[in-house]
């Protein structure tokens, strides 16, 4: 054997280096900016600067929290909008607002709870999702939402019997003379 034989010739020389600094990228990837600020020389400026920006892109926790609070709010305020609307379509009387009111406070504490928007782990996203429709926010889903109903002028007592019979505009003297008729 010769001594270039030992040592390679260039093509396994070069193919050996890449080889290595892809390993020492590999490694600094997974365990951090220090080692690959370390393996500078081998790897060169521009790939660790490269893997730094990965590793900070990929432990950036906001894109995330971001998409989890627009899921549960695109989630959440269409029931907030079938309330209104089955309210307005309904009855109207204090039950039935009564009732709609509930629904959105419960709503809004499911919102704000630990369970939603208000868990800690959401960060700034579950406090700007809170927020944004809080009263006066952005989306101000107490005035979309809530303050109609509750607000609502045209809202009627609640009532048993028809309204007729309570005001005693509905003649019964027809009934009475039937049912006399058929007791004869």
């Amino acid at each position: 054997m010769t001594a270039t034989a030992h040592l390679g010739d260039a093509s396994t020389t070069s193919s050996r280096a890449v080889q290595t600094a892809g390993t020492v990228a590999t490694i600094g990837a997974k365990a951090g900016w220090w080692l690959s600020a370390s393996a500078v020389p081998v790897i060169g400026a521009a790939v660790a600067g490269v893997t730094l920006g990965l590793q900070l892109l990929f432990s950036r926790k906001g894109p995330k929290q971001k998409r989890i609070t627009t899921q549960i709010v695109n989630e959440l305020e269409p029931h907030l909008k079938a309330n209104l609307e089955a309210y307005f379509s309904g009855p109207r009387t204090k039950a039935s607002q009564a009732a709609a009111l509930k629904n959105f406070d419960d709503a809004w504490a499911w919102l704000t709870s630990a369970e939603a928007c208000g868990n800690p782990e959401l960060g700034n996203p579950g406090k700007a999702c809170i927020a944004d429709r809080s009263r006066g926010g952005r989306w101000d889903w107490f005035a979309y939402y809530r303050d109609p109903i509750a607000n609502d002028p045209d809202v009627k007592s609640d009532s048993v019997l028809p309204s007729g019979l309570q005001t005693g505009e509905i003649n019964l003297w027809p009934f009475v003379l039937i049912l006399a008729a058929l007791l004869l």
